[in-house]
């Protein structure tokens, strides 16, 4: 074992003691939720984080250190957050569902799925007033330099740190193994991302072993200064050799390491280096002597863009992007309210007139000197703007580390042009890589060359960059959809299906073109209503069955072809008589199928005869038996009322609300199964009247805004008598505009009204512009590709998003792009990219997580070259 990178002279909890004398406290924060499309979410967060600043710049030290420091999640904690939402799980209520979550397992454990986030290690430097002397001295263990300091005074402080940050970080103590986490990721940075220690939960007692943390029992490491360099040479070396004849490669061989020194020599420069290689000895093996190498690129910020506000997504948060490399920060921060005031930059003026007069030789330096002066009188002008401004002072400081060296280079070269368009100036330490690298550490003083880099800005200015920041979106728990690629940590998207309405509203849209991934996604969401044994009624009108193909992966549905005599939706058959459902049901569905008067003799005749009494001793138990008997005992108006009915009783599409006569004889189709937990509403052979005048609908137009209004009164009965999340899934519902009865009762009236007893909708179009009103109080919404301009302009809108041309392009563009190799199919990889917007003010680019199961993942697609057809099915 090793030491750590600093000399320590002990860990005790969250506290660290140097040997040069230093107390850090140390605590893991959490970043704050930032929902990047809208305005007000970043200025909240904004204010939040100056809070933070504001606070700690009361805290008597000099010295602070932000490190965001990448974590993995563990496979169990992702698991545990899926199980949280499935009460009975582990009794094996969800036999369709655990194998599913198998698969789900092993592709995270495999990487595949992957999941991490950002965590953020704050430390503070105690005040303990050493003189250089005695720090020296503490060094060479000849004296204690923490002799003078007590226990009391340093619990005082560190419970001082622990109050001054904000409740909205959930700040929480570090312990010894979190100190050999943390330097666990510097050496293995761009080889792999440790899990961080379990904090024990808040009234948990920790673990005093796990506590137990030796000062001296770090991994060992050797850290080349001059990686770069040393490649270099190797690579003259071997250039060197080919161009000898053998004799000379030979000698050049024996005697490289003069060689070597010779030509280090003659280029003097070169010992100094742009890149560090950390070698991970205790790793070391056959292919690799030295154990695995993590090379690694540091980089500071010299100067801030003139215009702080293009800082926001191109400053720390750059760590998480898909970059090519791993990446880390940290923030060294020491808060100077002369730093900012009006002597400061009065000082800062004349020095730069001074240097001006003394050093400028062309216009060209003249406008550099005027540019720097420029920036002096923004921040002042910024300053005044202020009402209690907070001078600070800040070093940003970057790690980027690949195992692949050059391809490191080239990455570094990217990402500091990068930083370059965003108006930053990236200074790359040469010779000082190792002083960079000690400087991302807890535990370590800060060193001059920090301090060189130390940029002047106020708390309220600089947390406009939101150093302290993550993304996540979806529920804390349930079922995997999909993954947040806002950023490259792979969130996983989750979904409380069993709690879905607690936090109100829980119907989802799904907006997308032809080919983004809409139904997919519609039929993951439905495969998992059915596998938590929930209760789903949906409308499949698509010619070859879409989704009666999908049911025959559901473990209980029934596909019902409302055409063809499969079962009744007869209101006398399915709905109780005795409370009067069955009559008021009935009367609503066919007075306007028979153009009917609610004040006519006829409607009250109708009323009459469906009171229970009277169906019930004469057993009119359906609109069959009703209307043979008006038939066969005539009154004032049966004459006209058997007129009416009996056009309808002879059409052959009219059997699910009038059973069929077969060669004289009555068939009496059995109810609705309302035992099914899917029910698939094959509606294909109906056509809807689309037109402003229904005495212009041909009859079977007519009837289908009656069978249509008739699925909504048995979704609403059925769910209304079940506990828990009921589902109604309607796909292309536009085809009803116009039917705003029938579709206020299909989509409106569940969705608005149906939270109380855990009822939703999901609903589909690949136009945001079908959403009709009866979608307005939907909050979660899930859009995809569009393929032109204002039909993308259309879904961000829907999604609550600004429809700015930067989006617009995006969504176009680089939204599942075509694959021209494919024949223009979605670019393997990357179907079911999007946004979604979770419904609590959470909003983040997505790509939808495919089937967990083969089958579903077959049965759900509808490439036209594909798609299994309904009448392909093996019956």
């Amino acid at each position: 074992m090793a030491t750590y990178a600093t000399p320590l002279a002990g860990l005790e909890g969250n506290v660290i003691y140097g040997k040069d004398g230093s107390v850090w406290v140390n605590f893991l924060l959490e970043g704050i939720n930032v929902n990047p499309y809208n305005p007000s979410k970043v200025s909240s967060v904004q204010a939040i984080t100056d809070d933070l600043f504001t606070s700690l710049s009361a805290i008597d030290s000099s010295d602070f250190l932000i490190l965001g420091i990448k974590s993995q999640i563990r496979p169990e904690d992702i698991m545990a957050q899926c199980a949280a939402g499935l009460p009975g799980l582990q009794d094996g209520a969800y036999a369709d569902l655990v194998t599913q979550l198998n698969v789900f397992f092993r592709k995270i454990k495999s990487g595949e799925l992957a999941s991490f986030e950002r965590l953020y290690w704050l430390s503070v430097a105690m005040p303990v007033g050493l003189t250089t002397t005695e720090k020296i001295l503490g060094k060479m263990v000849i004296t204690d330099p923490h002799d003078g300091i007590s226990i009391k005074s340093v619990r005082a402080f560190n419970a001082s740190v622990m109050k001054a940050i904000p409740e909205k970080f959930h700040a929480r103590p570090t312990t010894p193994q979190h100190v050999r986490w943390v330097f666990d990721r510097a050496r293995l940075r761009g080889l792999e991302v440790p899990f961080a220690p379990k904090t024990p939960a808040k009234g948990e007692k920790p673990d005093k072993a796990a506590m137990k943390f030796g000062a001296n029992s770090f991994p060992q490491v050797n850290i080349d200064q001059a990686a770069d360099t040393a490649a270099l040479t190797e690579k003259f070396i071997e250039d060197l050799a080919d161009r000898l004849n053998e004799r000379g490669a030979k000698a050049l061989k024996s005697g490289k390491s003069s060689a070597v020194s010779s030509f280090l020599n003659n280029f003097r420069s070169l010992t100094s280096s742009r890149m560090l290689a950390i070698r991970n000895l205790e790793t070391n093996n056959a292919d690799f002597p030295d154990g695995y190498t993590s090379h690694q690129v540091m980089m500071g910020i010299a100067s801030p863009p003139t215009r702080t506000s293009t800082a926001v997504n191109s400053f720390t948060y750059i760590v998480d992007q898909a970059i090519g490399c791993d990446a880390d920060f940290a923030l060294r921060i020491t808060f100077d309210a002369s730093a900012v005031s009006k002597e400061t930059a009065s000082k800062a003026l004349r020095d730069m007139k001074s240097e001006d007069l003394a050093n400028s030789r062309d216009e060209l330096d003249v406008e550099d000197y005027a540019d720097d002066m420029n920036n002096v009188r923004e921040l002042h002008a910024t300053v005044k703007a202020e009402s209690n401004p907070i001078g600070m002072k800040v070093a940003a400081l970057f790690a980027f580390a690949h195992p692949d060296m050059d391809y490191l280079k080239r990455r570094a070269a990217t990402l500091s042009k990068t930083f370059g368009n965003a108006g930053f100036t990236t200074y790359q330490a040469v010779g000082g890589q190792h002083d960079m690298w000690m400087q991302m550490l807890p535990g370590v003083t800060r060193s001059r060359l920090t301090d060189d880099l130390m940029m002047t800005t106020t708390s309220y200015l600089f947390s406009g960059c939101m150093p302290l920041r993550k993304t996540v979106i979806g529920d804390s728990k349930g079922v995997p959809v999909a993954i947040n690629t806002e950023n490259a940590l792979g969130q996983i998207i989750l979904w409380d299906v069993l709690n879905a309405t607690d936090k109100g509203n829980a119907s989802i849209t799904v907006c997308g073109a032809q080919g983004a991934g809409k139904s997919y996604l519609i039929k993951l969401l439905l495969g998992y209503m059915l596998d938590l044994n929930r209760y789903v009624y949906l409308i499949d009108q698509h010619k070859h069955g879409e989704y009666e193909v999908f049911a025959t992966t559901l473990s209980d549905s029934f596909v019902f072809d409302v055409t063809g005599r499969q079962a009744s939706l007869d209101p006398l058959k399915l709905y109780p008589s005795e409370d009067g459902t069955a009559a008021q049901v009935f009367m609503d569905l066919w007075l306007p199928l028979l153009n009917i008067a609610i004040d006519s003799p006829e409607a009250v005749a109708l009323s009459r005869m469906l009171k229970h009494e009277f169906r019930n001793a004469r057993k009119l138990h359906s609109t069959r038996a009703l209307i043979d008997y008006i038939r066969r005992n005539p009154v004032d108006v049966s004459e006209s009322l058997s007129g009416k009915f009996a056009f309808w009783g002879e059409q052959t599409f009219c059997s699910a609300l009038i059973d069929p006569v077969d060669h004289g004889e009555v068939i009496n189709l059995p109810p609705l199964d309302a035992q099914s937990h899917c029910v698939v509403f094959r509606t294909h052979n109906l056509a809807v009247y689309r037109g402003n005048n229904i005495a212009e609908a041909e009859p079977s137009e007519r009837y289908a805004a009656v069978m249509y209004n008739a699925i909504a009164r048995a979704a609403a009965y059925r769910f209304s008598q079940i506990k828990g999340a009921c589902a109604f899934f309607g796909d292309e519902l536009h085809f009803l505009d116009g039917n705003d009865r029938v579709l206020d009762r299909l989509i409106r009236t569940p969705d608005r009204t149906g939270r109380k007893d855990g009822n939703f909708i999901v609903g589909g179009s690949q136009l945001a512009s079908d959403f009709g009103s009866q979608y307005d109080m939907i909050k979660r919404k899930f859009i995809l590709r569009q393929e032109t301009h204002p039909n993308a302009v259309e879904a961000l809108e829907w999604a609550d998003m600004p429809a700015t041309e930067y989006l617009v392009s995006r969504m176009l563009e680089e939204t599942s792009p075509p694959d021209p190799d494919d024949n223009n199919m979605p670019t393997r990889g990357r179907e079911g990219e999007g946004w979604f917007n979770d419904g609590s003010g959470n909003i983040a680019r997505i790509k939808v997580l495919q089937h967990l199961r083969a089958d579903r993942g077959r049965m759900a697609d509808t490439t036209s070259s594909r798609m299994i057809r309904a009448e392909e099915l093996v019956r």
